[in-house]
C-alpha cells in the first residue's frame, strides 16, 4: 500500500457582498504561453527534493536462488530533474508534460536471509541509484466540485519508467548480494517503478490541490492599516493550443473583521478578441478593476478612469491626470510574491496633480497571486482597447 505524508485540504472560502460571479465579471485575466509555463515549471522542480524526501515507498521483497532479499525504509535521498517539456492540447483540455533522464538516489536498509545451508544472513544500509527515469503525464485543470471558485488538478495517463539500476552496500557479503541483485535487476526495476509511480502521481496531484484549496480567494494588499484586498475568485479556465487563460474577479474590496469583502461593482467586462505576444505571461487588467479601486479609495471626491493609448486617464472633479500602469513585486510571505498594479504619475492633462494616487495604489491597491519568478521590472504595457490594458512579461 502506498504511504505518503498526509496533506490537510481545507477549503478557504470568504464571504462577499456578491457571492455568485461568472467569467463576464472577470477583471483580471492571465494568459500563460507554453514556454512561459515551461519556465515556471522548471523553476518549481528545483523545490521538488524537499517534497519527495517525505515519500514513504513500501518495502520490496524478492526471492532468488533460495535467498530472500528485502529492501526496507526506502527514502529518496536526492533527485536530479531536467527542464520539463510541455505542450498544450486544446482538444484534450490538457497539458502534456514530459521529464526525461531523471536520476534518483534512494537510501534504504537491506536484509538477506539464505533459506538453505550455510544459512547466511546480513543486513545494513545500502543505496539504489535509478538512472534514465522518464515521467510523462497529462495535467488537467478544472473547478473543484466541493470548494467553489477554486481550481483542482488531475494527472491522467501518468507513466514512469526506470532505465538503469545500480545497487551499492558496504558489507563482507556485498559480492554475493550484488551478484544476486544483478540476476533480478529487471524484477527490482519493475517493483521500484510501480511503487514510485504511485507515489509520484499522488504527490503531483495532492500537493498541487492542497496548495490550490488552501489558497484564499483574496489577495492581500501591502498596507497593514487598512483591510483592502483583491477579490481573486477564479471564474474561468480555458486551454488553447499554445497557451491557457485563467480568469478572476480582480476587483478591490474592503474586508471587515468578519472577513466579509464589500465593494463589488456589478458590471460585465467587454469581451476580448484573441491577443497573443511572444512573451511568457500576459496580464489583462479590466477597467472595472481600477474603477473599484477609485470607488473605495476616494470617499471624499468622485474619480473615474479610462484606458488610452498613452496609459490610464484619471479624472477627479475638474482635474485630469495621465498615469502609467506598472507591475511591481510584493513579497507576501517567505515563498510567495504577489503583483501590485501601480498607477505611476506621468503628467497633468487638466487642472492640477491628483495627490496620493500612486502611493495609495502601491500600498493598498490591486494585487494578484502570484508573481513567483516573473520578471516584473521589464514588462511591456499595451493598450488593448478602452476597457483593457495588457502587461506582457517573461521570467
Amino acid at each position: 500500500m502506498l504511504l505518503i505524508i498526509a496533506l490537510t485540504e481545507v477549503c478557504r472560502q470568504v464571504q462577499h457582498n456578491k457571492m455568485d460571479v461568472d467569467k463576464t465579471q472577470s477583471s483580471i485575466v492571465v494568459q500563460v504561453s507554453e514556454h512561459g509555463f515551461e519556465g515556471y515549471a522548471a523553476k518549481n522542480v528545483d523545490f521538488a527534493n524537499r517534497y519527495i524526501a517525505n515519500l514513504n515507498i513500501p518495502d520490496i521483497h524478492v526471492d532468488v536462488a533460495n535467498v530472500k532479499i528485502s529492501f526496507k525504509d526506502i527514502k529518496i535521498a536526492n533527485a536530479e530533474f531536467p527542464r520539463p517539456e510541455l505542450s498544450f492540447h486544446r482538444s484534450l483540455n490538457a497539458i502534456q508534460g514530459l521529464l526525461q533522464k531523471i536520476n534518483f538516489k534512494l537510501q534504504m536498509q537491506y536484509e538477506l536471509k539464505q533459506q538453505t545451508y550455510p544459512y547466511l544472513e546480513d543486513s545494513g544500509p545500502g543505496s539504489l541509484s535509478l538512472q534514465d527515469v522518464d515521467i510523462s503525464l497529462y495535467l488537467k485543470g478544472n473547478f473543484s466540485e466541493t470548494c467553489k471558485y477554486h481550481l483542482q488538478i488531475s494527472a491522467d495517463q501518468f507513466k514512469m519508467t526506470v532505465g538503469k539500476l545500480m545497487f551499492k552496500i558496504d558489507s563482507k557479503l556485498s559480492f554475493l548480494i550484488e551478484s544476486l541483485v544483478n540476476i533480478i535487476t529487471k524484477q527490482i526495476i519493475q517493483m521500484v517503478n510501480n511503487e514510485m509511480q504511485q507515489a509520484f502521481r499522488a504527490v503531483f496531484t495532492d500537493l498541487a490541490n492542497n496548495l490550490l484549496l488552501n489558497s484564499t480567494t483574496l489577495a492581500f494588499a501591502e498596507s497593514e492599516e487598512q483591510a483592502f484586498m483583491t477579490d481573486q475568485r477564479w471564474t474561468h479556465i480555458e486551454m488553447f493550443d499554445k497557451y491557457f487563460e485563467v480568469h478572476s474577479v480582480g476587483q478591490l474590496c474592503y474586508s471587515d473583521r468578519y472577513l466579509v469583502c464589500e465593494g463589488f461593482i456589478d458590471k460585465e467586462n467587454k469581451k476580448r478578441n484573441e491577443f497573443k505576444t511572444n512573451d511568457g505571461f500576459n496580464y489583462f487588467l479590466g477597467v472595472n478593476a481600477l474603477k473599484s479601486f477609485f470607488i473605495l479609495q476616494n470617499q471624499t471626491q468622485h474619480c473615474d478612469c479610462s484606458f488610452v493609448h498613452q496609459g490610464v486617464l484619471v479624472t477627479c472633479q475638474e482635474n485630469v491626470n495621465l498615469f502609467k500602469l506598472k507591475l511591481e513585486p510584493f513579497q507576501y510571505d517567505k515563498t510567495t510574491y504577489l503583483i501590485k498594479f501601480v498607477l505611476q504619475f506621468d503628467k497633468v492633462i487638466k487642472g492640477v496633480e491628483i495627490k496620493d494616487v500612486e502611493r495609495i495604489s502601491r500600498e493598498a491597491g490591486l494585487v494578484y497571486n502570484n508573481a513567483n519568478f516573473v520578471d516584473l521590472e521589464n514588462c511591456r504595457q499595451f493598450y488593448y482597447d478602452e476597457e483593457w490594458m495588457v502587461s506582457s512579461c517573461n521570467m
